[in-house]
């Protein structure tokens, strides 16, 4: 099995892709036992092309976030749109948007990796109160930031498509309550 000869990294997007592709694969095919979606009068050919092209599409294929098929389905089928000049200034500003939250992100890396310090208990344990409570709230603030990328950088995509009902852009974590946040 070639996961074997994988590295970690490998391991874990192969395996986080297919937890995606496999939660599409259920929504469609519950969309259409529901009956929320009717067959296509066009065959099962054309059922299984869109079905394939639910399943990965590209923009939200490995980083999400989950679109039903319902709303894809929509999506996919409305009239093409042209181009306008607002429509393409809007479409580059939110890449421009999260490219700026990537270098962001980026830049915090290449100071302070967040991640790493949280495993280190002697390091955390000679950390005053505040310093402690300033770490704690930059790891929360830097896991929003990527919620923010990984969710929030396919949308102009996926809105572009004509898929209208996209989930909007993740909510940032320092202004929200706690009702708001599970």
């Amino acid at each position: 099995f070639f996961l074997n000869e994988c590295t970690n990294n490998e391991q874990y997007v192969v395996s986080v892709t297919w937890a995606w592709v496999n939660s599409r694969c259920v929504s469609f095919c519950l969309d259409r036992i529901w009956k929320d979606v009717e067959p296509c009068l066009k065959g099962k050919t054309h059922d299984m092309i869109e079905m394939f092209a639910y399943c990965f599409y590209l923009p939200i294929n490995v980083s999400g976030p989950i679109l039903i098929y319902k709303d894809f389905h929509v999506g996919f089928n409305k009239d093409y749109q042209p181009w306008t000049m607002k429509r393409l200034k809007h479409f580059v500003l939110q890449i421009l948007r999260y490219s700026f939250w990537f270098l962001i992100a980026h830049v915090m890396l290449h100071f302070f990796y967040q991640s790493l310090i949280r495993q280190d208990m002697e390091v955390l344990q000679s950390l005053g109160l505040w310093t402690l409570a300033g770490v704690g709230f930059s790891v929360g603030g830097f896991f929003n930031l990527k919620f923010v990328i990984f969710y929030g950088f396919p949308r102009p995509f996926v809105v572009e498509d004509g898929i209208d009902k996209a989930p909007p852009h993740p909510k940032c974590i320092y202004r929200i309550y706690s009702r708001e946040m599970w």
